[in-house]
């Protein structure tokens, strides 16, 4: 495919977001996505080019996750030299406590998402919005892939926060902005 030309689909969303669920459920609908830095024909679906998209596409997609789930995994990656010095500063998440980080981060990170796609969706909400999106696509899909739901390779690596833990380990205005932040995204903190 022409590089210069625009991609179907991107779906962005976070680290710990559900990217491998959507990618393969996509892909099962005959979509030839690929994953992080290496999209397909028909584009990717990935957290790590949410900032800066390797490409266009004609739709882009915000992909969210239960925020207590995944900022309970994205507290892994404060524990990565790498990812603290390369890819943290590039949404200007200072390193503080892990709870504290990861919540900006996943504040951060979806703000730009939220910015730059076309259309928000809860995975939790795939099941319907799956149809919803294939129509956006020119699809015409009648059935809803088969695709697990289990992939998170990481869960046996961190221990599951509460939302009480995150909301005490930010500052009032910090606190305030992640409850609207998951109120816009359809989760109650």
């Amino acid at each position: 495919m022409d590089r210069t030309a625009p991609y179907r689909l991107g779906v962005f969303a976070t680290p710990c977001g559900a990217t491998h669920f959507a990618r393969i459920a996509f892909q099962k609908s005959g979509l030839d996505v690929g994953s992080e830095d290496a999209p397909r024909s028909d584009g990717q679906v990935a957290w790590t080019t949410a900032l800066h998209p390797i490409g266009t596409f004609q739709l882009r997609l915000h992909q969210v996750r239960d925020p207590i789930q995944t900022i309970s995994g994205i507290q892994i990656y404060a524990q990565r030299d790498y990812f603290r010095e390369e890819v943290s500063p590039r949404v200007e998440v200072p390193f503080t406590n892990t709870v504290q980080w990861a919540t900006q981060y996943w504040m951060k990170w979806h703000a730009h998402c939220e910015f730059r796609c076309d259309y928000r969706y809860r995975v939790e909400d795939f099941e319907t919005e799956y149809f919803r999106i294939c129509d956006m696509l020119g699809l015409d899909e009648t059935v809803l892939p088969e695709v697990s739901r289990d992939f998170n390779s990481k869960r046996r690596h961190y221990n599951p926060l509460t939302a009480k833990q995150i909301c005490d380990a930010l500052g009032r205005r910090d606190r305030l902005r992640f409850v609207s932040q998951c109120r816009r995204y359809g989760y109650d903190v």
